[in-house]
This record gives structure tokens, sequence and C-alpha cells, in this order.
């Protein structure tokens, strides 16, 4: 994410976390997609057995994985819940605005196991602090910890489809983006959306690049396979085809493989675990 633009958050977002956080005693946090934290529930820091076992090992460790479990989530484009070198479950899914790759949102960190290990390398008296400290953190068993990750998942789509983050960008380009998602199935081309705002193609291309982080025709295509996860999230009755034609793609199959080629996983998938969610819903 260009480092020009601005975070903008609704009050509720604030209070989704602050509730989050009163009920689970679980940090919740919004970062910026290179790692900047901008947004936690009840303003609260890492745990303290994260506190203690840095001070005694130093943050180098946790901040290599806090960062290469950014990448796998936005590479993968969904949710991953992972086990931190501390023995501690934390989770990380991003964030979407406007098509495009806005942050994470995290929750973190609870425990699965009722003592910590590796305790052996330390002083008696530190170890003692550590165990303390880690069995303050709040515990969950296997079945908790699926309905606090699917409670997290609620959040990240209300977070996205009421626009509880947005993003402040440059005037120039706003009409275009504006277009294009008011217009899914629309194929505006470079030359129109110059047009549109009075300016050169060339001026436009260097803009999306330098306020978007992405060249123009990236950033539609994003956006028109966006607004099809949400789709085949969120319409049960839902079929690849149905939603290829809704947002312009003449050729299911070509839509598929473009699908596949940006997210990582065919569509017919996504489908199936959205059918399957509400089936299992409905039970």
């Amino acid at each position: 994410m260009p480092e020009d633009m601005q975070f903008l958050f609704k009050a509720d977002i604030q209070t989704a976390f602050d509730h989050f956080h009163s009920l689970l005693g679980v940090r919740i946090a919004f970062f910026t997609s290179s790692g900047g934290q901008l947004k936690v529930g009840k303003r609260k820091g890492s745990c303290a057995y994260c506190r203690l076992l840095r001070s005694e090992l130093g943050h180098g460790v946790c901040l290599a994985q806090d960062d290469a479990m950014r990448r796998r989530a936005a590479a993968e484009g969904k949710m991953i819940c992972y086990q931190c070198h501390a023995g501690l479950t934390e989770a990380i899914a991003p964030i979407y605005v406007d098509g495009m790759q806005a942050g994470f949102i995290m929750i973190g960190q609870f425990r699965r196991r009722n003592r910590p290990s590796g305790l052996h390398r330390f002083r008696p008296a530190v170890a003692r602090k550590l165990r303390r400290a880690f069995e303050a953190v709040p515990y969950f068993t296997q079945s908790r910890c699926r309905d606090v990750l699917a409670f997290l998942e609620i959040i990240v789509r209300h977070v996205a489809s009421n626009r509880l983050v947005d993003i402040r960008r440059p005037d120039m380009i706003q009409p275009i983006l504006d277009h294009i998602h008011q217009h899914p199935d629309g194929r505006l081309s470079l030359r129109d959306a110059a047009a549109m705002i009075h300016r050169s193609p060339s001026s436009v291309t260097h803009a999306f690049k330098k306020h978007v982080g992405t060249s123009f025709r990236r950033y539609q295509i994003q956006a028109r396979l966006n607004k099809a996860t949400h789709l085949l999230q969120t319409t049960p009755d839902a079929t690849v085809s149905l939603v290829a034609a809704k947002l312009g793609f003449d050729d299911p199959l070509y839509f598929s493989r473009l699908y596949k080629k940006y997210k990582g996983c065919c569509p017919s998938k996504l489908l199936g675990r959205s059918k399957a969610d509400v089936a299992g819903g409905a039970t």
C-alpha cells in the first residue's frame, strides 16, 4: 500500500474491536499491509507472556513470523490460523477496500494447551514469571477456537461490506475508482478513463501506480474478482456461470482461470464452501 494513502475508520470498528476483547479477553487489531498497527480492541498491547518472552529473546523472531504470516494471508486471500514461536495461537485475515488489499485484521494470542514449553532454557525466577503469565492467557478448547475463528470471519466481512475502513486517495483518480466499483460488469478502457478526468492515458497510468500501487488494468481485474468473491460467499443459489455473467465475463471457463490466477483457487471451491456454510447453519 503506497505510503501517501490515509486510512479512515468509522467509529463502529473501534466499538466492534472493544466488544470482541471484552467478550473473549483476546486482542483484535487492524494493521496496514506493511504491518503498521492502527486500531486495536480496548487499545491493549501484547499479552504479558509475549512481552516477557520478547524481553528475554528479543523481538526479531516475532517480527519475522508476523511478516511471513501477513504475506501468506495476502497470497492466499483468506484468513489463516497459526501457532507462534511462543506456543500461542493467532489468526490473521486480509481486508479489501475498493478491490485492493488495505490491510489485515489480526487476533491473538490465546492458548490451546495448559503448560508452556521450553522453560528449562531460562533462569528459575524468569521461568516462574513466564509460567504465571502463560496461564493468564485465555485458554480455548478446539471447539471454542473454531467459534472464535468463525466470529472473526464474520467481523472481516462486516468491516468490508459496511466500509468501516476506507482509504483516502488523491481526488484526481477518484472518479475512475468510483466508476469501476459502480459498474463491476463494465469494461472501461484506459483511454475512456483518461477522458473521464480530462487527462492523458499516460498520466492515469502513472497516477494508478503512484497512488493505488498497481496498474489500471490489474486494479479493474482485482475489483471484479473481489466482487465475485462476495457474490460467491453471500448468494446461496449462485453458480460460477451466473457470477461470471453478472460481472461481464462471456466465458465462465476464462473467468475461472482468471480467478484461480489471481486468487489461488477455483471459484467453484469457494462456492462449495459457501454452500456448505449455509447448510451447516441450517442444521
